[in-house]
Parts: structure tokens; C-alpha cells; sequence
């Protein structure tokens, strides 16, 4: 049950990142 929230708070934290990029990109 932890380690899904880690992998999930994981994920989130990527999908962020890489949304971060994208508008800096642009």
C-alpha cells in the first residue's frame, strides 16, 4: 500500500516535471 502511493506521488511528480518543460519550451 506504500510503496503505490510512492509510485504514484512518483508518477504525479513526472507528469509535473514534464509539464514544466513543455511551457518552458514553448
Amino acid at each position: 500500500m506504500k510503496s503505490d502511493k510512492v509510485l504514484l506521488y512518483g508518477f504525479g511528480g513526472g507528469l509535473t516535471y514534464a509539464g514544466l518543460l513543455i511551457e518552458w519550451t514553448l
